[in-house]
């Protein structure tokens, strides 16, 4: 510690001491009233304890209740996401294939008219 914390602690215990030493009271009295003062402060510390414990249990609950309602949020949101993309992805599969049906017929009907073209004239020999 620097010199001046120390001397301020020196002159602390020195202040207490003197007023000890000149007070009006006896020893005894000046001790029950230090020993009455430190009760009161520890159970003023005790109960002031307590009521923040609480506080900060209740700050913790309220906390803990208010992230499991927005994981609940985010899980029911993800899943009708999902349920969505999966209705998209089945239109789109339903799409293609149609699309796909349809220019498979077109290709059997071109190759069926080509099939039914023939040639009129025969080649040169």
């Amino acid at each position: 510690m620097k010199n001046g914390t120390w001397s301020f602690i020196v002159g602390c215990l020195v202040g207490v001491t003197v007023g000890i030493l000149y007070a009006p009271k006896s020893g005894k009295e000046t001790r029950e009233d230090v020993a009455a003062w430190i009760d009161d402060n520890l159970e003023q510390g005790r109960e002031s304890y307590e009521a923040q414990r609480e506080r900060v249990l209740k700050a913790v609950e309220t906390g803990r209740d208010a992230v499991s309602q927005r994981s609940d949020e985010v899980r029911a949101k993800i899943e009708q996401a999902k349920e969505r993309l999966k209705e998209q992805v089945d239109q789109a599969t339903e799409s293609a294939r149609e699309k796909l049906n349809e220019a498979a017929d077109r290709a059997q009907n071109l190759v069926g008219k080509e099939q039914k073209k023939e040639p009129d004239t025969k080649p040169a020999e």
